[in-house]
């Protein structure tokens, strides 16, 4: 901090959100000093904009992707003037110098994109989303695309144009970058690989791509013998058993094991620490350090210059960086800490000038001295002067003596005021260092060739962002899996959870689209987030599928009903409906009334998945001249089990109905129920067959046998 006040820019001089409140004068003092290197506040202004966008990018990226969507809405949806904040911020970030590599520049480059994408038009959404994935995973970004009068005055769209039209995103030499603890990702020729090994047996190894997301910016590899085939693409549980394996082997690879240096308690340099947890008389912190073993305990501090622990507790907050002594550590590892020193060292270094002219309040008399308390958070003492409690006056500070006493002069009595507990609130906050990205522990991470943890949670939240876009089902799970494989990765384990429910989510209603009743099964879900409203309308939804064809347990669809949620109601109403009058009407009217549900779920995801779509083209709804047969091997609900005489039995049955209409009609193979295509490949891997011609000519051969050629023809 600088001392000397009075030449420094205005809004320098705000203590508190000084970039947020006060963003249109940081834009107009950046745009006039770029060019300039006289002024000496410039460089000093670039370093609080650095930690400001760092602050940010470590929000976003630590948090759960369930808080993305919350962090970024009020109460009334989307909150769009932070989000034009954010841009704004990101874009002075870019084009005033303020990166100190190029790998903040990508990464805050990546999450600008990201911003805008939530605000352009709903055609852009995937395009300026899958373009900042294409900047994270870029080489270097070399031009921006726009200018400051650009980024203040265009609208998203006009502002995604330039983007994507003018920047240029060099990718020249083909960079590897590697990140290895639980299992490998890498980034090179503009993708991102993830492997469930360490690096050194990728290529000891046939590895092949297994899943592949975001037109292939982001594959998931696995070996020759475990890999997902090209016919399982579209099958959910084999996406659940392949994502599952594949995590499984990430958590038996063992990290390499860096030694890590010890805190020495006889050492008394100051050490940072980040506060973890506060409660009514206590703070916890952690060491932060990534070369050193990381050690947790309690925060202490004796009265210094009238502050107490109180004032702590009281301001304070979690996630703040303070520097610290380690007193000692406990024979159970815990430390104990102590900020006195560093709390007076700081207020004497730099609130404290000799000759200063400072408004105070009085706060006692004491041996014929008066205490005082300046507008900037220090305590004073006037000599042989005596003024009432609540008094304020102009002070001009004389001298501070050894032991951290500051001495002033009484100067006039002044109507100024300040608020005292404002101005302590100040000092505390202006005390703790702006937090900066968690590191993981690993020396290699600030290397230009280590992908970064802002990295991974990055491509994991672009993701999440693009899966709501997704129509097709089956896709939008490939990319929920991939998601859940980088939060592993990333570490964020609450993340994790939310997409792993997620995920089972929306594997029941494609159960429930293809009839696979039996396998409805009630979802579960990690006690991080099983308050969540979203998770409990999820759950209820499955509850009431769960009944669907259930005659004789109706107390779920009766509470359901009566429960108050307007979509709960009615999809429990309609349900219990079809369970009514099933075996009244028929099943191609009972369908009509399903796709009613199928459409009520897509609604109920807040997605633009369209789960009504889930198996391809539509053939409408069976009627006396055609029925619909979702395989040639495995009857239906039959829970997959092959049974191909049983299946025989049953299409060669329609058939012969067929033959003995006066109409005719058409038997579709490969088609459910609701008149959607589901196909044929699972019959052909049963068979062992490789073409639609063979497949055909069994399907021939087998007639022959119950119908003779005569028939047949």
């Amino acid at each position: 901090m600088n001392k000397d006040k009075s030449i420094a820019p205005l809004w320098l001089e705000l203590k508190t959100d000084y970039i947020d409140t006060n963003f249109d004068r940081l834009v107009e003092y950046l745009d006039k000093n770029k060019t300039s290197s006289n002024d000496k506040f410039f460089e000093e202004t670039l370093n609080l904009l650095h930690n400001r966008v760092e602050k940010l990018i470590q929000e976003i990226s630590q948090k759960p992707l369930y808080e993305i969507d919350q962090f970024l809405q009020d109460e009334k949806g989307c909150n769009k003037e932070k989000i034009l904040f954010y841009i704004k911020l990101l874009g002075i970030f870019l084009l005033s110098g303020a990166c100190k590599s190029s790998s903040e520049k990508r990464i805050a480059y990546s999450y600008q994109q990201l911003f805008l994408s939530l605000l352009c038009s709903t055609s852009r959404v995937s395009v300026v989303t899958k373009y900042a994935l294409k900047t994270l995973l870029s080489d270097e970004v070399s031009s921006v695309g726009y200018n400051w009068k650009e980024l203040m005055n265009d609208s998203p769209d006009l502002l995604s144009e330039r983007i994507l039209n003018h920047s240029v995103i060099r990718s020249q030499n083909n960079l590897l970058r590697l990140r290895e603890d639980i299992g490998t990702a890498t980034i090179k020729n503009g993708s991102m690989a993830i492997y469930n090994c360490k690096s050194s047996d990728i290529n000891k190894n046939n590895f092949n791509v297994s899943l592949s997301v975001a037109d292939k910016s982001i594959e998931v590899y696995s070996l020759s013998a475990d890999k997902l085939k090209k016919s399982q693409q579209g099958d959910v549980d084999a996406i659940y058993s392949f994502t599952g394996s594949f995590l499984e082997d990430c958590r038996k690879i063992v990290p390499v094991q860096k030694k890590l240096l010890s805190y020495d308690p006889t050492d008394k340099c100051p050490i940072r620490v980040r506060i973890i947890r506060k409660e009514h008389n206590s703070i916890i912190v952690k060491t932060i350090d990534p070369k050193y073993e990381t050690i947790t305990g309690e925060l202490r501090m004796n009265s210094t210059f009238n502050y107490k622990f109180d004032d702590c507790i009281k301001y304070l907050a979690v996630g703040d960086d303070i520097d610290v002594r380690l007193g000692g550590i406990t024979r159970d590892g815990v430390g104990i800490f102590d900020m006195s020193a560093d709390f007076k060292s700081y207020i004497m270094d730099e609130l404290v000038n000799c000759g200063d002219e400072v408004l105070a309040k009085a706060l006692c008399v004491n041996k014929g001295n008066t205490m005082w308390i300046t507008d900037t958070g220090y305590i004073v003492y006037t000599q042989q002067s005596q003024f009432s409690p609540g008094t304020f006056a102009k002070l001009q500070v004389q001298n501070m003596n050894p032991n951290g006493y500051v001495y002033a002069s009484f100067l006039e009595s002044c109507d100024e005021s300040f608020d005292e507990q404002e101005t302590r609130k100040d000092v505390m906050i202006s005390f703790c260092f702006e937090p900066t990205l968690i590191k993981d522990n690993d020396d290699d991470e600030n290397k230009p060739n280590t992908i970064s943890t802002s990295e991974l949670a990055f491509a994991a939240i672009a993701l999440y962002v693009l899966q709501k876009k997704i129509q097709i089902p089956s896709e939008r799970y490939q990319m929920l899996c991939t998601i859940g494989i980088l939060c592993k990765m990333s570490g964020n384990d609450e993340s994790v959870d939310f997409v792993d429910f997620m995920s089972q989510y929306l594997r029941c209603c494609i159960y429930f689209v293809q009839s696979k009743y039996s396998k409805l099964f009630p979802l579960n879900s990690a006690d991080t987030i099983s308050q969540l409203a979203a998770v409990k309308k999820r759950k209820n939804i499955i509850e009431i599928l769960r009944n669907y064809e259930k005659v004789n347990n109706q107390l779920v669809l009766d509470e359901a009903i009566d429960c108050g949620d307007e979509l709960l109601s009615k999809l429990a109403k309609i349900v219990q409906s079809c369970n009514h009058i099933r075996g009244i009407l028929s099943e191609s009217s009972l369908n009509v009334i399903k796709r009613e549900i199928t459409k009520m779920l897509s609604i109920a995801d807040d997605t633009e998945t369209d789960l009504d779509e889930e198996n391809g083209a539509y053939y409408g709804n069976e009627d006396i001249g055609k029925e619909f047969k979702t395989s040639f091997v495995y009857p239906p609900n039959n829970s997959m089990q092959a049974a191909p005489t049983t299946q025989h039995k049953n299409i060669f049955k329609a058939v012969c109905g067929f033959l003995n209409s006066t109409t005719g009609g058409t038997l579709y193979l490969g088609v459910n129920d609701l008149g959607y295509v589901v196909g044929i490949q699972q019959d052909m891997d049963y068979l062992k067959i490789h073409t639609i011609d063979e497949y055909m000519r069994h399907i021939q051969d087998e007639a022959k046998k119950v119908f003779g050629l005569d028939v047949l023809t």
